[in-house]
């Protein structure tokens, strides 16, 4: 099993810590912006897990991405 699943629980508050590790494709987050863990799962074998972002679209952010975030 993936570190990734006992790190993260389904509906806790992680906030971006560097909004540059998080850069996909011009989504506009920036540091201090808070997220809730909505999923947790494994795609392609990569772990990754599905946010709510700030302005109510999901996305989802792979372990690597992770770092961008704090508890």
């Amino acid at each position: 099993m993936h570190s990734i699943f006992q790190e993260y629980q389904i509906g806790e508050t992680l906030i971006v810590a560097d909004e540059k590790a998080l850069d996909q494709g011009g989504m506009m987050l920036c540091n201090g912006d808070e997220v809730s863990v909505i999923g947790i799962e494994v795609f392609e074998k990569n772990p990754r897990i599905e946010v709510r972002l700030p302005y109510g679209e999901n996305e989802y952010f792979y372990e690597q991405e992770l770092q961008g975030f704090i508890k």
